[in-house]
């Protein structure tokens, strides 16, 4: 017996949903690392940072975010 599909925009939402909660769970694990993990998209412009990055640069997270590679906020403190 064939299981009815829910309409095709639940479908969508709910691949959305699987999405962000992996999402969250991977931002979970990298925060958990000691090592420092970033993400920057090809034009080097950073879209995530890991909490680590504080404690090995002084600066936290957001001094970083939505900014190029060499465009960090050097003024920590």
């Amino acid at each position: 017996m064939n299981k009815p599909q829910p309409p095709f925009h639940c479908l969508g939402m709910e691949r959305t949903t699987r999405f962000l909660c992996d999402a969250q769970m991977l931002n979970l694990m990298a925060d958990g690392l000691p090592g420092i993990v970033a993400y920057y998209d090809v034009d080097l412009v950073c879209h995530f940072v890991n909490a680590t990055i504080e404690a090995w640069t002084g600066a936290p997270p957001s001094a970083f975010l939505n900014r190029r590679l060499n465009e960090a906020d050097r003024d920590f403190g």
